[in-house]
C-alpha cells in the first residue's frame, strides 16, 4: 500500500473540515469527505505514490472550480442589478 496519497487525502480532509467548520459552508464538508475518499482510492489500487497524489490534487482542484463556478453563477443571478436614474449622478 502507497501512503502519499492517503496523507495527503488526510491533510486535505483536515484543512476543509476546519474551513467547513469555520464557514458554515456544507460544500466543504462535501469537499473533505471527496478529498479523504479519493486519497484512499489510488492507495488501495497501487497507482503509485506521485501519480496518486497528482490525481488528489486534481480532483481536488477541479472540485473546487466547480463549487466556485456554481457558486459565482448563483451570486451573479441573485443579486440585483444596478440601476442608474437620469437625475442621480
Amino acid at each position: 500500500m502507497v501512503w502519499m496519497p492517503v496523507i495527503g487525502g488526510i491533510i486535505y480532509t483536515f484543512i476543509f473540515a476546519f474551513t467547513a467548520y469555520r464557514t458554515k459552508l456544507i460544500r466543504f464538508y462535501f469537499l473533505a469527505g471527496f478529498c479523504l475518499a479519493v486519497g484512499v482510492l489510488p492507495s488501495l489500487s497501487g497507482m503509485g505514490d506521485f501519480l496518486g497524489a497528482a490525481v488528489l490534487s486534481f480532483s481536488a482542484s477541479l472540485v473546487l472550480f466547480t463549487f466556485g463556478i456554481a457558486t459565482r453563477y448563483a451570486y451573479i443571478h441573485q443579486s440585483s442589478r444596478l440601476v442608474e436614474y437620469k437625475d442621480e449622478k
